[in-house]
């Protein structure tokens, strides 16, 4: 089976944020590190899972992703 770089970095995220404490939110750089992915293409592929409703995103000082 072949997925595309946007599909296998956002299988790589989830798996990432779905290791984490419940609630624990995390930067998109350390997002980055975790998939091994360019920050700016996997800004885009997060977008996109936001606006699936698999992830959440808040802006600000204590912000970034979760589940």
């Amino acid at each position: 089976m072949q997925l595309t770089r946007a599909a296998d970095y956002a299988v790589r995220v989830m798996v990432h944020l779905a290791s984490l404490r419940p609630e624990t939110r995390v930067g998109l750089p350390q997002l980055a590190d975790a998939a091994e992915a360019p920050a700016s293409f996997l800004s885009k592929v997060m977008q996109r899972l936001v606006k699936a409703g698999l992830v959440q995103s808040r802006r600000g000082k204590r912000g970034g992703f979760s589940l």
